[in-house]
């Protein structure tokens, strides 16, 4: 038996919004609509950690993660 894992992302939106004013913040330039130009590459390595896992340990298990994103 292995693990298997959901996870609910509330709010992506605004967790992209605090990206652009930290952004802005740290004089750094802004892509479209102000936002920071690697805003698409962070939020892609967030929603690419989903998928099937294989657990640590004894006997050999497989899992999953899945990850809902509003």
């Amino acid at each position: 038996m292995g693990y298997n894992v959901a996870m609910m992302a509330d709010s992506t939106s605004r967790w992209a919004e605090a990206l652009r004013e930290i952004s802005g913040r740290l004089a750094e330039m802004p892509a479209d609509s102000g936002y920071p130009a690697y805003l698409g590459t962070r939020l892609a390595s967030f929603y690419e950690r989903a998928g099937r896992v294989r657990c640590l340990g004894n006997p050999e298990r497989e899992g999953s993660v899945s990850i809902v994103g509003a």
